[in-house]
């Protein structure tokens, strides 16, 4: 699941449209430690830029934005 196109976009995950195309994504992810290194580096740093203390009154102001608008 990608709503936001961030897997996609930051290149932080792998997408895959059928169980066959996950199938061969793990086992590349297995086999290659390259990948899987560059996966873990932009997946923390993607993290913290989006989701850390750092940013903590944006993420509040979003998550009341929201709660507003179900009011």
């Amino acid at each position: 699941v990608d709503p936001d196109h961030v897997l996609e976009k930051k290149c932080v995950g792998l997408i895959a449209h059928t169980e066959s195309a996950l199938v061969d994504a793990v086992r590349n992810l297995i086999d290659n430690s390259n990948l899987r290194a560059g996966y873990v580096k932009r997946g923390r740093e993607h993290a913290i830029a989006c989701h850390s203390l750092r940013n903590a009154q944006d993420l509040i102001r979003l998550i009341d934005g929201y709660r507003r608008r179900a009011d």
